[in-house]
């Protein structure tokens, strides 16, 4: 019951597709490092990733970058600007807009995959704590890119996507569906920004 009624509040059925396809972009992130190690060359995956991360001046995993005795509110600003402005709602929802959601959600999850095991070599049980903000974020991107797809499909293919209605009437129904979606996936953000801040002041043995 309690499974059923979670199931429900995260709308399981519409972000199902979108969880799948961030595992599957882990699971291939994870799969380029395999094979840079059997190459030979991690140092070649290290500079892409540190070019991408450059180039869009973003933290690659955010927990580590408050990580740290900063202040509580200074760590919750940050975690904010980066999750919901340039995460959420810039890098899933306006893809999903223009139906770029998929590749996008893949991407960043890929990209992630390959950062993972570099982490968990240099701090070989830092997973454990990055596990439940990743989970979050899972989640919350996966709503941002249903309610993305969903507002954009309704504009760009009204009548696939709703039948025998006009395009303003189909954005109609797409927004009522697909804000409420998005206005989750911030809520979600939030909790996780709080947690992450939350967690970067816990100092553990095997981060010392």
């Amino acid at each position: 019951m309690t499974f059923l009624r979670l199931s429900a509040v995260i709308e399981w059925p519409r972000i199902k597709w979108y969880v799948s396809l961030s595992i599957a972009g882990l699971i291939i992130g994870i799969g380029i490092w395999i094979c840079s190690l059997l190459k030979g060359s991690p140092e070649d995956l290290w500079s892409l990733l540190d070019i991408h991360y450059v180039m869009r001046m973003i933290y690659p995993v955010p927990l580590l970058s408050v990580m740290g005795q900063n202040p509580f509110m200074d760590k919750i600003i940050c975690l904010l600007n980066y999750s919901i402005l340039r995460k959420c709602i810039l890098g899933m929802f306006v893809p999903g807009l223009l139906n770029l959601a998929m590749p996008a959600i893949i991407f960043r999850y890929m990209l992630l995959g390959a950062l993972i095991p570099i982490i968990i070599l240099d701090a070989p049980y830092i997973l454990l704590i990055m596990l439940p903000p990743l989970i979050l974020d899972v989640l919350g991107l996966s709503m941002a890119a249903a309610a993305g797809e969903g507002i954009g499909r309704s504009w760009l293919l009204p009548r696939r996507t709703y039948g025998d209605v006009g395009r303003i009437e189909a954005l109609k129904i797409g927004a009522k569906n697909g804000l409420p979606l998005i206005l989750k996936a911030i809520l979600i953000f939030v909790l996780s920004s709080i947690l992450e801040a939350l967690l970067g002041y816990v100092t553990l043995p095997f981060l010392s």
